[in-house]
């Protein structure tokens, strides 16, 4: 199923390969004059934090005011959208608290329109530019943005954006994910940005163009009503502060926003280290009837006060598993401002200056046009987790204690995508994105467990569906929705469960189930610092069941084997699967990495996670060497258990120091953070001298299905110890028929 990159040329306007950020006069731009009207502006602080909250609340107003226009599920719950206040140049001020691995795309859309629009249609007051690019700046084509020029006095002062993921926008598969498509001419047709709005009236030809794909045109024109409205009130806002401040403090402002957030970047680069984290993923099966895996890798090099990311050594992109440089770019950016943007409320631009993304074109993070990308969440998504284990990994290495204590394992990363449709019974069509995999894991971290069922980290006020708004909505029967045991990723501190739903079709003959995920064969949520990842995302459809009678008789099932019948567990790509009347259909998400070694675990903590439901007496023993017996700790047992697993000497670790193995800068070697054994030097590699133990994905939980069910290439678990006291310093899934990569940390 891999294929290389494709050799039809691009058309000419589509992104040529930079993600560099764009710079007034090089190159082609705009022939319109931006004034620096923040020359000379005089604002005294109480008036400057009066403005940049006020601005803020821009940003915040637009994203409610998508909520309540929107009727799509998408909106009210996931908050799956995104806005942005931008500088007349495209340089981002503030985005809001939404969906965050969008924003990433608004600045590109923006200097793109600048570059390519100014003179046809042109760039005016009263327009509005529509578009959903992957190539341009967005995800997928799922995702449309529309970004909105305001001015003053006949002078372009900055651009307010919004952008959602819309309900459908055609292709071959309801809402708009395409598993077995091949190339962009598979999915729905990406456009590039175009003049949707002129001096304030929708153009009509433009809109019945988009529409015309879509499988609900009449929910996608709410949507796209309700980013309109959102750019209108940011507008108007604007230009209420410009009346009240005046254009001088306003632009003074928001350059001061930008330039304060890269100073206050800067002051936390110059805490980190030099030098480089890297780390890799497997993401499997590329389209439907492939059986293969494919790595991901991610390095993070830190230079003074530059971070530079780079793929170097991703597969070349593959079936439907892609994404464009500018999705990945994105998506690395989130995990940067959840980690270490924490306190400068969304104001991106700064840290932007000082980030710098090598992409090598034609792999799975960096397709080449016209290369599939539809499903691009999936390297979206693995972005995101290898952006949070690399940074965290970095802030892990600081001297700092409040910049250690924000390192993180990931968080839920891969979610699960599986679409119902149908016709229900007046005949109307519709379709659905199984929504409860919002209630993700959240990753461990180095004082704490992970947030149960909390959400992600990438999405910061994300809702589960509420259960009755979709059986209102669609015609489907929840049978149960809970957390999930043992799918955490072990740890010191353990990574928040995951969780399960079941459904069946209600009063419809039938309906069919389409999927395009990752992460069903082999967990994609890492855990770091020697912790598990959670476990692995799946779906199961049950046909010929006892369901129908068990309802009638008032019971409902609290599992797949409660109904009984026919099994089959459905692969992370499938097209067109038919769910009959009393069938059923589970799905399961990962929850989040622990962080840790799990053997250091305190005993107590397990017991209580075992009293709760979080933790099986059979994952206690297996993961955490803990022994549990009548609900009380077997100390010698688990002495003797946990001696017998590898670790010799108690850990001397506490819940304030990070398991980081230490750095000595005086000779270039590293140490075991409990025992201050030698584990290798920076040469060599600071694992080269532990001892390594390999164990089979089911091995890590018991939640887990063996990787046979969907994939070809053998899957281990690889942990490396300290060879003196057994403490677990790393781990990380490795496929060595593929490519057998081990992560690495290297201080210059």
């Amino acid at each position: 199923m891999a294929t290389s990159a494709p050799e039809k040329t691009a058309p000419d306007t589509v992104w040529d390969g930079k993600i560099d950020a764009y710079v007034p006069g090089e190159g082609p731009f705009s022939p319109m004059t931006v004034p620096y009207w923040s020359e000379g502006a005089d604002l005294d602080p109480v008036t400057y934090e009066v403005i940049r909250h006020r601005l803020f609340g821009v940003v915040e107003e637009q994203g409610l005011t998508i909520t309540k226009v929107s009727g799509s599920p998408v909106a009210t719950f996931a908050h799956d959208f995104s806005t942005t206040l931008l500088s007349a140049e495209g340089e981002i001020v503030y985005f809001g608290p939404w969906n965050q691995p969008q924003v990433g795309h608004i600045d590109r859309n923006v200097k793109w329109i600048l570059e390519h629009r100014a003179e046809n249609p042109g760039i005016r007051d009263g327009h509005m530019f529509l578009g959903n690019d992957p190539w341009i700046g967005a995800n997928h084509q799922s995702d449309v943005i529309i970004v909105c020029p305001v001015f003053w006095e006949g002078t372009l002062l900055c651009w307010v954006a919004s952008a959602m993921h819309t309900v459908d926008i055609g292709g071959s598969t309801p809402g708009g994910f395409c598993p077995d498509a091949e190339s962009i001419y598979d999915e729905p047709l990406p456009t590039p940005p175009i003049a949707y709005v002129e001096d304030g009236r929708i153009r009509a030809d433009a809109e019945d163009a988009f529409l015309r794909r879509s499988r609900l045109p009449d929910l996608l024109r709410l949507d796209l009503r309700a980013l309109i409205a959102s750019n209108n009130v940011a507008k108007e806002r604007m230009l209420e502060l410009v009346g009240r401040y005046g254009v001088h403090s306003i632009v003074g402002a928001m350059t001061k926003v930008v330039d304060d957030s890269e100073r206050a970047f800067q002051a936390r680069l110059e805490k980190l280290p030099d030098g480089e984290w890297s780390h890799h993923i497997y993401v499997d099966i590329a389209g439907p009837g492939d059986r293969g895996l494919y790595p991901v890798c991610l390095t993070l090099k830190k230079q003074g006060d530059q971070m530079i990311f780079d793929n170097v050594g991703t597969h070349p992109q593959a079936g439907s598993l892609n994404t464009t440089a500018g999705g990945w770019r994105s998506s690395v950016l989130a995990a940067v401002n959840s980690l270490m943007c924490f306190d400068m409320m969304y104001a991106m631009g700064g840290a932007m200056r000082r980030t710098r993304f090598d992409a090598v074109p034609g792999t799975i993070v960096s397709a080449s046009y016209p290369g599939s990308v539809s499903n691009s969440s999936v390297g979206v998504l693995l972005g995101i987790g290898l952006g949070t284990v690399c940074v965290s990994k970095m802030l892990a290495s600081s001297e700092d204690p409040e910049l250690r204590e924000r390192a993180m394992a990931a968080t839920a990363t891969m979610f699960p995508v599986s679409i119902v449709s149908g016709v229900d019974r007046d005949g109307v069509p519709y379709g659905m994105m199984n929504l409860d995999p919002m209630g993700g894991g959240h990753g461990a971290l180095p004082f704490r467990d992970g947030v149960d069922t909390g959400g992600h980290i990438w999405d910061p006020v994300s809702l589960m569906p509420n259960v009755e708004f979709v059986e209102q909505s669609n015609p489907i029967l929840y049978l149960y929705r809970r957390e999930q045991t043992d799918s955490g990723g072990a740890g010191t501190f353990r990574g928040g469960n995951g969780g399960v739903v079941a459904l069946t079709p209600h009063k419809v003959p039938g309906l069919t189930i389409d999927i395009s995920a990752s992460g069903m064969a082999i967990p994609l949520s890492d855990g770091i610092l020697g912790g598990f990842p959670s476990t692995a995302n799946g779906g199961d459809a049950v046909s010929n069941t006892n369901l129908t009678r068990m309802l009638a008789e008032g019971k409902l099932p609290t599992s797949v084997e409660d109904v009984g019948g026919d099994l089959l567990s459905l692969p992370p790509k499938l097209r067109n699967h038919e769910l009959a009347a009393g069938d059923m259909f589970e799905l399961r998400w990962n929850g989040g990495g622990g962080l840790g070694d799990p053997l250091a675990r305190d005993p107590e903590l397990v017991a209580r996670d075992v009293e709760h439901g979080l933790v099986s007496e059979g994952h206690a023993r297996g993961a955490y060497g803990v022994v549990i017996e009548d609900g009380e700790v077997d100390a010698e047992a688990t002495r003797d258990l946990r001696s017998s697993k590898g670790l010799t000497k108690p850990s001397e670790s506490d819940s304030g120091k990070v398991p980081i193995p230490r750095y000595d800068r005086a000779d270039e070697t590293w140490h075991c953070p409990n025992c201050d054994a030698l584990l290798g030097d920076n040469t060599e590699g600071y694992l080269a001298q532990t001892v390594t133990d390999d164990r089979t994905v089911e091995d890590l939980t018991p939640v887990n299905r063996p990787t046979s069910l969907f994939v070809d290439p053998e899957v281990v678990f690889r942990s490396h110890a300290c060879s003196n006291c057994g403490q677990h310093v790393e781990g990380y899934l490795t496929v060595p028929s593929v490519a057998d990569l081990s992560p690495n940390v290297r201080f210059d």
